[in-house]
Order: structure tokens, then C-alpha cells, then sequence
């Protein structure tokens, strides 16, 4: 029982760090992102705005707006595939490793304790096998065939005390 309880309590303790190192992750990225994001949107907007009125001259106003807007969706999609480049933490993994070691012991645990219900269940179906059988046969019992030699025994000893 020991170890159930010592295995629940460390499956418990791996669950609860892989959460707070995913949510830890997920925060930061999330901080980082949104930092990024903001610093990036004034950077392109004043781009935007460089860049169209050095265009507007020479390819006229829609070609600059174009070229300019181009430009941006390039820029989003580099944020988006650097965003993905970020690895998990090398903690997550180990934490990973110790639910899985946890639950392994838990199942052994589990199936242990199944056959010793198993076990116990059968002597059990024995037992009232026997007492049904002892009750309804009385003379059948084996117990009977001990203690009628004992009566018969006691009874030679008694009518020997008498004479």
C-alpha cells in the first residue's frame, strides 16, 4: 500500500511540474510574441511609410503600396517560423520520463493488488463451497471422519473409568 500511495504521490508531483513548465513555456512565448509583435508593428509602419513615399516617386502610388504590403506578408511569415523554432525545456522531458516511470509501477501496483483480489475471492468461494457443503452433508465432512474416532476414544475411556 506504501508504494501505491509513494507512486500516486510522485505520478501527482510529475503532472503537476509538466503543467507548470508547459504553462512557464506558453507564458513566456506568449510575453515574447506579443513584445514582438508590438515592436514590429511601429517598426513596419514607419517601413511602410519610408518605403512608400521612396517608391511613390518612381512607381507611382499602387506599385509602392503593393511592394510595400509584399513586403509585410514576408515579414509575418518569418515571425510565425521563428516562433516555431522554440524547443522545449530539457526539464519538461525528464518530467515526462517520471509520469511514465510512475504510471509503469502503478499499473504492476494495480495488477498485484487484481490477484490478490483475485486470490482472495477464490478462498472465499472455497470457504462457503465447504460450510454449504458441511451444512447440507454433515456426515460427508471430512472433519466428521476426525471426530468420530475421537468420540469413540473418549466413550472406551469413560466406560473403563466406570468398570
Amino acid at each position: 500500500m506504501e508504494r501505491l500511495i509513494r507512486n500516486l504521490h510522485v505520478l501527482w508531483r510529475a503532472e503537476s511540474l509538466i503543467a507548470g513548465l508547459k504553462m512557464r513555456r506558453a507564458s513566456r512565448r506568449g510575453m515574447l510574441l506579443i513584445c514582438a509583435c508590438l515592436v514590429g508593428l511601429f517598426g513596419v509602419a514607419m517601413l511602410n511609410v519610408a518605403g512608400y513615399l521612396a517608391l511613390q516617386p518612381g512607381m507611382g502610388s499602387v506599385g509602392a503600396a503593393l511592394l510595400v504590403a509584399a513586403a509585410d506578408f514576408l515579414l509575418a511569415v518569418l515571425a510565425i517560423v521563428v516562433a516555431g523554432t522554440v524547443r522545449a525545456d530539457p526539464e519538461l522531458e525528464l518530467a515526462v520520463e517520471a509520469r511514465e516511470v510512475a504510471l509503469e509501477e502503478l499499473t504492476a501496483e494495480f495488477a498485484a493488488m487484481q490477484e490478490q483480489i483475485r486470490g482472495a475471492r477464490e478462498d472465499f468461494a472455497s470457504i462457503k463451497s465447504t460450510v454449504t457443503s458441511f451444512i447440507h452433508r454433515p456426515l460427508d465432512s471430512p472433519l466428521l471422519a476426525m471426530i468420530l474416532p475421537l468420540v469413540k476414544s473418549m466413550a472406551r475411556s469413560m466406560r473403563k473409568g466406570k468398570e
